[in-house]
């Protein structure tokens, strides 16, 4: 059974693609729309650097958030949880173990609910000498008690962890984890609250798959629940040799497993929102069968049936991307969805959102990463909320600069946005030869908000047709240029928003 969370998530995704720490070169321009990027606040006493990661948010609306997580302070995991009022993030706090976990015990949050503003629910999973045990800790009136291990596990369970929390009202939460025995079978379960009491466990089916010769057992993820009996759980079948994302429907109590292998040699649902009892969004990372690496893609259930995998565009040539994933998802309506995790580059990660509306999803947004002593960093979005309430959604990310460490921040997202033009090309290279030029550039400094899809080059001297040529590189040959011309070259950016940037020109002479 795989320790916490943020662990499966560095396990299965970041040990996968082996994630880059290295600086962006140039900045980077936000999602369109985005304000109050800013770092979150960590006490002096948790180390430097610090080592924060949140691991889930709610929001009441927007500026009114409590997420909840963990950090590494002198070598030992603690639970932390911070809430923000009026834009404005506390001093996060520890929570502490649960009576009896004894000295050097370890352990953190993956999921929060909150039914209403100052009373949440924090869940995961805690360890003390050999063994790993599910937590639970509950916000009232603004205060965090100690978390307590007193929740149902299924019988026979040696060991179990808490990997997420929906709340449909107050006194009415489900939680869903992963068990494991002294024979190492895994299975998933859920417990639900009636009145605020907690019920006996429910082992879910396991699911199964062609795919996954060999299963282990369910990774569960994430649950959503638009009411008591009507959830989904998402997260991955573990095989020796593949893993395979599947979710789990709730209908009044009937569970049905669903597994997604169709695109992908390996898929992960890692999040999910349910926004109705008809209607559900879940997002997570595959490797494409017919290219390899990784790719964002979601799902979604509508009227009790599920889609096929949707893969979200993550190829470009400025920033130069060779790979995708998302973390999270949330849902303000049937109708507007955001995702949010990272685009991965050849020397950094870019967090980047993706806007979901009327079924159609948008081309991605770069979250710019706030900078650390002075300079940008490496970032990924961890997780997002959208409160029906509002237009924008709050989202959390986590900076990585080169000098180590996890630097938690937060943003305001808009949605929908039509982007700004992203900057012009620089060190245009032009060289002459027979009927040609060879045309070589560097990317813009920023681009306006997503990532650049093409650039355009066109060659014009008076007197002849112009010649040009349209790449996703950093360079292209322009043919058909006449011999002994000055010609002038420009180059230009598109960005996946559709606008143009702003030209840059070099004059040159055809041999």
């Amino acid at each position: 059974m795989r320790r916490g969370r943020h662990l499966r998530r560095q396990t299965s995704i970041v040990g996968a693609c082996v994630l880059g720490v290295a600086l962006v070169s140039g900045t980077v321009g936000a999602v369109p729309g985005a304000t109050h990027t800013s770092l979150l606040p960590v006490p002096a006493a948790w180390g430097s650097p610090p080592a924060v990661r949140y691991q889930g948010v709610d929001c009441r609306t927007v500026g009114a958030c409590t997420i909840a997580g963990n950090a590494l302070v002198s070598s030992v995991r603690l639970p932390v949880v911070d809430t923000q009022r009026s834009g404005t993030w506390a001093v996060p706090q520890e929570v502490a173990f649960p009576a009896g976990a004894g000295v050097g015990a370890t352990g953190g949050f993956t999921s929060i609910a909150c039914p209403t503003q100052g009373d949440c629910l924090a869940v995961g999973s805690y360890t003390a000498g050999a063994t790993t045990d599910p937590m639970i800790a509950t916000e009232t009136a603004n205060v965090w008690a100690a978390a307590s291990s007193a929740i149902p596990v299924p019988t026979g369970a040696t060991q179990a962890e808490l990997a997420g929390i929906s709340c449909p009202s107050a006194g009415a939460c489900v939680v869903v984890g992963v068990a494991s025995t002294t024979k190492k079978t895994i299975f998933s379960f859920v417990d639900q609250q009636v009145t605020g009491v907690w019920q006996p466990s429910v082992t879910l089916p396991n699911p199964t798959s062609p795919k996954v010769a060999t299963p282990i057992g369910p990774d569960p993820y994430a649950i959503s629940c638009a009411s008591a009996n009507s959830c989904v759980v998402v997260g991955v079948l573990i095989g020796k040799h593949h893993e395979a994302a599947f979710a789990q429907t709730d209908d009044s109590g009937s569970w049905t497993p669903r597994v997604f292998t169709s695109l992908g040699t390996f898929t992960i649902l890692q999040a999910v929102d349910c926004v109705s009892p008809s209607f559900c969004m879940a997002s997570g990372t595959l490797s494409p069968t017919s290219t390899g690496g990784i790719a964002p893609f979601s799902v979604s259930l509508t009227a009790g049936k599920w889609s096929g995998e949707v893969v979200l565009p993550w190829r470009f040539p400025a920033p130069n991307t060779n790979g995708g994933f998302l973390y999270g998802v949330s849902c303000a309506s049937t109708t507007r969805c955001v995702a949010v995790g990272g685009l991965l580059g050849t020397s950094a990660d870019f967090a980047v959102a993706y806007t979901w509306s009327h079924g159609v999803w948008s081309a991605p947004g770069l979250v710019a990463s706030p900078a650390i002593h002075g300079r940008p960093s490496s970032a990924i979005v961890e997780m997002s909320s959208c409160p029906t309430t509002s237009k924008d959604c709050e989202a959390i990310g986590t900076a990585i600069p080169r000098a180590g460490g996890d630097h938690p921040f937060s943003t305001v997202l808009q949605p929908i946005s039509h982007g700004s033009a992203p900057g012009a090309p620089s060190s245009i290279a032009v060289t002459a030869r027979h009927g040609a030029f060879d045309v070589g550039w560097h990317g813009p400094t920023t681009y306006g908000g997503s990532p650049i899809t093409s650039f355009v080059v066109i060659a014009r001297s008076p007197g002849e047709p112009a010649s040009s040529c349209v790449t996703v590189a950093l360079g292209c040959t322009v043919g058909g240029i006449a011999p002994h011309h000055t010609y002038t070259v420009d180059v230009s950016a598109r960005n996946a928003t559709g606008h143009v940037g702003p030209t840059a020109r070099r004059t040159a002479a055809s041999g």
